[in-house]
This record gives structure tokens, C-alpha cells and sequence, in this order.
């Protein structure tokens, strides 16, 4: 999932958790051995990518 901030920065990962005030991320794209936590006011937009059947 990529999540587009509200700065125009892009975060993408794995989602690990889903708070009342914030998302936890894993395995970030560019820096797999790490992880992020961002804050729901800082979203702009959420980009998933869908499978196609």
C-alpha cells in the first residue's frame, strides 16, 4: 500500500496495524528493515494496488 502524505511525500509498505490514530507499516519500499508508524492526520490519500482476476 502507499499512502500519500499530506507534506506530498509517499510512504509504501506492508500494513502491520490499523489504530483509531494510526497505521503501522513493515517491509518500507527502499528500506525493507524498517518500519514506520504514520499518523492518520498526516494522510492525504491511500494507493493500493488491486489484483486482477
Amino acid at each position: 500500500m502507499k499512502i500519500k502524505l499530506c507534506s506530498g511525500q509517499d510512504v509504501e509498505g506492508k500494513v502491520a496495524r490499523v489504530g483509531s490514530h494510526a497505521v503501522q507499516l513493515t517491509e518500507l519500499v527502499g528500506m525493507e528493515l524498517f518500519d514506520g508508524t504514520v499518523k492518520m492526520n498526516d494522510v492525504a490519500a491511500v494507493i493500493m494496488r488491486m489484483r486482477s482476476q
